[in-house]
């Protein structure tokens, strides 16, 4: 289905102004894309798949394969959006990233609806 998308929403994608992902898996479709509507490509990143993996020691066999796609997707964006200055700083450490395409907009908390109560 991946591989139809750009040819099943060939009008939208031919018309957007950009493309967004909305977290690193499905990002290979927005590069994709990207590449073939000569559009900007704007990656949102809410965690690093291959910082988790390196945290679960029995998930070290797929770690060089996942930091090989995380390099190629950002490395073909336009910009990047994280939620933490701490993963920022990762992405541009770990895959030589330009610092300027990375920016941070966290995680919105709607305070009144969720606040610490009182009691416990």
């Amino acid at each position: 289905y991946e591989l139809l998308i750009p040819i099943l929403f060939y009008k939208t994608l031919k018309s957007a102004e950009l493309i967004k992902s909305n977290q690193l898996f499905g990002s290979e479709f927005a590069v994709r894309a990207g590449k073939i509507f000569k559009k900007p490509v704007v990656i949102r990143n809410g965690w690093l798949v291959s910082k988790t993996l390196e945290l679960n020691d029995n998930q070290t066999k797929f770690l060089n394969e996942i930091k090989n796609i995380e390099k190629i997707l950002f490395s073909h964006a336009k910009s990047i959006i994280v939620t933490t200055s701490l993963m920022k700083r990762e992405i541009i450490n770990r895959y030589s990233i330009d610092g300027m395409k990375v920016n941070i907009i966290p995680n919105y908390i709607n305070t009144k609806l969720f606040k610490p109560q009182n009691h416990v």
